[in-house]
């Protein structure tokens, strides 16, 4: 249950996803907004994959979120991020993924198409919790 899990750290967001299972290949959903320093991003995910991937892998990534009146010359140097879809069942067996990115109007997301395969998605595997919910965090 996500009271057994650890707390985001406070450079992280959350995202939970119920119903993980009842998207379509290419469908999205985004989280909240976090500012850490003065980069703004959000965690955009594929809970059913991407059309790269012909929705057999969870597909998530790290999305700058920038006003429309920024300058269009916009960037943020060396980002370190990762992004980390949680097992539910035992958080160490949790899929981490690390990367480092120069996040600009030419390339305003960076993550994974492949973070957990889609036909893995269950409770028993500890990729979904209550309600097939699917947690990813950034």
């Amino acid at each position: 249950a996500k009271e057994c899990l650890p707390p985001c750290l406070d450079h992280e967001v959350e995202l939970l996803i119920p119903d993980a299972l009842n998207y379509q290949v290419g469908q999205t959903v985004r989280s909240d907004s976090k500012i850490v320093g003065n980069f703004k991003f959000k965690i955009l995910v594929f809970p059913c994959g991407t059309h790269t991937t012909q929705g057999q892998q969870v597909s998530a990534f790290v999305e700058a979120d920038t006003p429309a009146e920024f300058d269009l010359r916009w960037i943020f140097h060396g980002v370190k991020y990762q992004v980390v879809i949680v097992n539910w069942l035992d958080y160490r067996n949790s899929v981490y993924k690390v990367d480092t990115w120069t996040f600009s109007k030419d390339g305003i997301d960076r993550g994974w198409h492949d973070m957990v395969r889609t036909a893995n998605l269950s409770q028993e595997s500890g990729w979904l919790g209550p309600n097939n919910t699917l947690c990813v965090r950034a």
